[in-house]
């Protein structure tokens, strides 16, 4: 069993870190090129995700697992059971297999909005030995998925396993990837040339050369060039085990 975020009290050894404390402004430019819609009207805005909403993915409660939220907008597809967004407690495992499964190509997404830990003030919990970050579910702690720099590979974990981390500015997620002493991100790998190695690896491993980063943070891929290599990262490892049962009809 996954273990679950307190609603509350934390009595466990957690390591706190701030990181522009306050709601981030959430950009929208972009959405067309990067998720593949086309719009002329603005896109809708993201909503809170409490309220024990169940992962449209996985099934799982939204806010009491750890790790980064995600919620998607479509334009023509409206997720099993409620109306849009389809909401999801994980990125890897959750928000962008759902997406980029072969039977949504056809979804155009008017918006995808993920948890901004630029926007928030976060933790890092160690339970049983394994460090987790903290579950955001409020409105305002999301941000444009297109726009954000994602940590990956990391030794922090979401609310199944490893995830990527995102954050708005790029900064703040070199910061989180090579000073392992804040929150212990990558603690086996925390000078700047080691760091840089592993992100050139996962940088290879993408699928699109003419896609790849230039110049991006150091041990991250920035998803703002293009969210199909997102996808392309996950692997055969994130697939989901009942991805059959998930086949929405979103022919235009």
């Amino acid at each position: 069993m996954r273990p679950q975020q307190p609603r509350e009290e934390r009595t466990l050894d957690v390591t706190r870190r701030r990181c522009c404390v306050g709601a981030a402004a959430i950009g929208t430019c972009g959405l067309a090129g990067c998720l593949g819609g086309s719009t002329a009207s603005p896109p809708p805005d993201p909503i809170s995700l409490d309220g024990d909403k169940t992962d449209d993915w996985g099934g799982m409660i939204i806010g009491e697992h750890f790790g980064p939220n995600g919620q998607i907008f479509y334009a023509k597809h409206s997720p099993e059971g409620h109306d849009n967004p389809a909401w999801f407690h994980t990125l890897a495992k959750g928000l962008f297999p759902y997406h980029f499964a072969p039977d949504r190509q056809d979804c155009d997404a008017e918006a995808i909005y993920v948890t901004d830990y630029s926007a928030v003030d976060f933790e890092v919990t160690t339970v049983n030995g394994q460090a987790f970050i903290s579950s955001h579910t409020a409105a305002e702690t999301f941000g444009d998925a297109a726009g954000m720099t994602y940590v990956m590979e990391s030794d922090v974990h979401g609310g199944m396993g490893p995830d990527f981390l995102p954050f708005s500015a790029a900064s703040d997620a070199d910061r989180s990837w090579t000073h392992t002493a804040d929150v212990g991100f990558r603690s086996a790998r925390s000078t700047r040339t080691s760091s840089r190695r592993t992100g050139e690896r996962a940088v290879g491993r993408l699928s699109h050369p003419h896609k790849r980063p230039v110049d991006g943070v150091t041990g991250c891929i920035p998803v703002k060039a293009t969210l199909t290599d997102v996808s392309d990262s996950l692997g055969a490892e994130y697939s989901h085990p009942t991805e059959s049962a998930h086949k929405p009809n979103c022919a235009i």
